[in-house]
């Protein structure tokens, strides 16, 4: 009967721990002072295509990758690591889709792949950052594109 009792509580121990992980897991956004809703982009409303959307000639949406988007940074912010944040060995690479406004600036930020701490870390960063404005024959476009983030905070 004892035997089962601290089975019990050991079961039951385990579930309290994974309980209080997973309400850390939900909750640490508000530690750092990140909405929830911003691991996702900071402007939900404008994160579809713009209609002034850089095109070729046929009419096809162009897609920037990271490297010719990194050419046209002209003002970037570190990404800094969460206060929260003790010791360890994160480091990595973040993926986010991005849509650069005409004023060069950065309308939506849609994280793809990377570290959940990371990401929060890297939207913050970006939203600093300011981009050259690309220009066709018919004037200044918004651009479409992919950019790959490195961050380290070990």
């Amino acid at each position: 009967m004892l035997r089962k009792r601290i089975d019990g509580f050991n079961h039951t121990g385990s579930f309290l721990v994974g309980m209080s992980t997973l309400f850390l897991l939900i909750s640490f956004g508000f530690v750092l002072g990140v909405n929830p809703q911003e691991a996702v982009s900071h402007s939900q409303d404008s994160c579809s295509i713009p209609s002034d959307a850089a095109r070729s000639q046929d009419g096809e949406l162009l897609f920037f990758t990271s490297e010719q988007l990194m050419g046209l940074v002209l003002e970037k912010a570190p990404v800094e690591k969460p206060l929260s944040l003790k010791e360890n060995n994160l480091f990595g690479t973040v993926v986010v889709d991005v849509v650069v406004k005409k004023d060069g600036r950065l309308s939506c930020i849609r994280p793809i792949q990377g570290h959940p701490l990371a990401r929060a870390a890297v939207i913050r960063s970006l939203r600093k950052w300011v981009f050259k404005s690309y220009r066709s024959c018919s004037g200044k476009k918004s651009m479409v594109g992919v950019l790959e983030v490195p961050f380290d905070f070990r």
